[in-house]
């Protein structure tokens, strides 16, 4: 847990900062931040005042850090931790402040310095995303195509949440969608004749994710549920063919390195409840 915690905090400023070695610089600037203002030797009225706002700059990071050992919020470089960056900026801004003296030109030498350190060691922002090969839209186009020819409308596709948003602007063509929540823990919605579910798509939750999904919506012996995963985790469906016998004889349909579409058929134990997708 605490290599994690320790990866992630620095993942934190390096996604809000968008540079490797800005973000690295900007992890160890907050943390002699936070040290300067607990150390900070003023009257008795103002040591208070910025010891409590070091401990205000700190509370997020440590609310973050139980929230993942509880496993209740992620932690890192992900869109879901930035509100932690106006604090982590805060902190910054009180070690350059204090470091550069309250000085103009010691603060613009400091930025100069930091733009050409990011220039020669730094890793531009475009290549800290999915590389730009596996961006491309004709992998989307020949999923979509692949989907209409094997897909019928007895079938289920399943989704994560954010290949969910992908495929409902593809595959229906950006036309709106009516989301039906009414199976909990799932959100559907149906597409030029097909249906799709969105739920808990994951390498070590799928072996029995989907089958929940297949009693949620009383589907029928034979149905086939189509899996769609179109996120950040490349070989997703390689892991589960290692991992899983019950996954040893799935067929995967690559297109790129991130998007992956394989087919898993239901059993006649994995119908439960009725609903209606």
């Amino acid at each position: 847990m605490l290599p994690f915690l320790f990866r992630g905090t620095f993942g934190v400023f390096r996604y809000a900062f968008a540079w490797v070695v800005t973000g690295h610089i900007a992890t160890l600037l907050f943390v002699a931040g936070v040290i300067l203002l607990m150390r900070r030797q003023s009257p008795s009225a103002d040591v208070r005042l910025t010891r409590l706002t070091a401990i205000l700059l700190l509370c997020p990071f440590l609310l973050n850090y139980a929230a993942v050992a509880a496993g209740l919020y992620p932690f890192g470089r992900t869109r879901q931790c930035v509100f932690l960056a106006m604090f982590g900026i805060a902190g910054v801004s009180v070690a350059l402040t204090r470091i550069a003296k309250q000085k103009f030109g010691s603060a613009l030498a400091m930025v100069i310095a930091i733009v050409i350190l990011c220039h020669l060691f730094g890793t531009q922002p475009s290549r800290d995303d999915l590389p730009l090969a596996d961006r491309r839209r004709e992998h989307m186009d020949q999923a979509v195509q692949f989907i209409r020819r094997q897909v019928s409308p007895a079938d289920v596709i399943y989704v994560n949440k954010s290949t969910d948003c992908q495929l409902a602007h593809y595959l229906c063509e950006q036309k709106p969608v009516a989301a039906d929540r009414s199976v909990a823990g799932f959100e559907s919605f149906q597409c030029n004749g097909l249906r799709v579910a969105s739920g808990d798509v994951m390498p070590d939750t799928l072996s029995y994710k989907w089958q929940e999904l297949a009693g949620a919506y009383s589907l029928r012996p034979a149905t086939k549920v189509w899996v769609v995963e179109g996120g950040w985790t490349s070989g997703f469906a390689e892991t589960l063919r290692n991992r899983f016998r019950k996954f040893s004889d799935i067929e995967i349909h690559s297109f790129g390195h991130y998007l992956e579409i394989f087919s898993l058929t239901v059993e006649q134990r994995e119908t439960g409840k009725v609903s209606h997708l």
